[in-house]
C-alpha cells in the first residue's frame, strides 16, 4: 500500500532531488517543480553529451547555484559548437520556466 508521501508523486514534487550541476533555478529557489524544470535539465544534458562537461561547473552547492542562478553558462572554449545545438541548449537553458522552449 502506498503512503500519502509516495502516492502519484504529488507530496514529492517541491523536494530538491538530483544532480546539482543540472538543477535548475527554480528548485534551487524552493519553487515546484514542472515540465519546465525538465527541458532545462534537458538542455543541461545536451551540453553534456556535446561538450562532455556541464553548463554549471564547480563540486559545492555554494559555486555551483550562484551560476545557475545567473545563467553563468561556461561554454568550452576548446572547441566549436554548432550553431543549432547551441541554439537549442541556449531555449532551454532559460531563467524563466515560462520562456524555455517548449514550456
Amino acid at each position: 500500500m502506498m503512503n500519502s508521501a509516495t502516492e502519484g508523486g504529488a507530496d514529492r514534487r517541491g523536494t530538491l532531488v538530483g544532480t546539482m550541476n543540472y538543477l535548475a533555478p527554480e528548485m534551487i529557489q524552493s519553487q515546484s517543480a514542472s515540465m519546465a524544470t525538465d527541458l532545462w535539465a534537458l538542455g543541461c544534458i545536451i551540453f553534456k553529451m556535446i561538450t562532455g562537461q556541464v553548463p554549471f561547473t564547480g563540486t559545492q552547492n555554494y559555486t555551483v547555484f550562484p551560476k545557475i542562478n545567473n545563467r553563468e553558462i561556461e561554454w568550452p572554449t576548446f572547441m566549436e559548437i554548432d550553431p543549432v545545438c547551441r541554439d537549442l541548449i541556449d531555449k532551454l537553458i532559460v531563467l524563466n520556466p515560462m520562456d524555455r522552449l517548449g514550456a
